[in-house]
């Protein structure tokens, strides 16, 4: 097969392809209804192999066409459902807050730091690629806001809509990301735009 073949043009050249890093989707439709519809593993049964360093066949993770995959940050599903990425977000967040309460800071300005230069930067990254609604993201920073907030010296009861804001307005300097998430997407349009390189 094609993976086969590739498979094997990277040893050739000292490269390899790693199984546990891999995955695929096979995508084929259901057409018997108005709106097609992917068809599931059960009903579109296939199977792809990597040979290992003994030259034996294995085979790849599949996924359901409607599930999603994290690659390179971002939890990408051929559906293009954003559920994967949200609870890739929730995973983060997860995994933030439990270090702050493994780990003792100095003070709280330690805190707010690791909050705005860490987490937040982590949740930025793949924002391009999003499409989460701004009711969406409000969820997903819920519990990472409930944590960080009274670690920090600040109330939980702090209005919501001044946490995001600038100095000017009293706020503490922070962009919602869903604003940075769309602001992106209108940037890339212009650039695209202006560089021609969409017709």
């Amino acid at each position: 097969s094609s993976v086969n073949h590739w498979s094997g043009g990277l040893r050739a050249t000292g490269g390899a392809i790693r199984r546990e890093k891999s995955h695929w989707f096979l995508l084929k439709y259901d057409t018997s209804k108005w709106t097609p519809s992917y068809l599931s593993m059960d009903k579109a049964p296939g199977d792809l192999y990597l040979p290992d360093k003994d030259g034996s066949l294995l085979p790849i993770l599949r996924k359901e066409p409607t599930g999603s995959a994290v690659t390179l940050g971002m939890a990408w599903s051929p559906s293009m459902s954003m559920k994967g990425q949200i609870d890739h977000f929730k995973t983060k967040i997860s995994q933030f807050t439990h270090s702050l309460s493994c780990r003792s800071f100095r003070n709280r300005n330690d805190v707010w730091l690791a909050f705005k230069a860490g987490i937040l930067k982590t949740l930025e990254y793949p924002l391009l690629a999003c499409s989460l609604t701004k009711k969406q993201w409000d969820l997903v920073l819920s519990p990472l806001l409930q944590r960080v907030l009274p670690l920090s010296g600040i109330s939980r009861g702090f209005p919501y809509m001044l946490i995001w804001g600038n100095h000017e307005y009293c706020a503490f300097d922070l962009v919602h990301p869903w604003y940075t998430q769309e602001l992106r997407k209108f940037g890339e349009i212009i650039h695209c735009v202006n560089t021609q390189s969409i017709n």
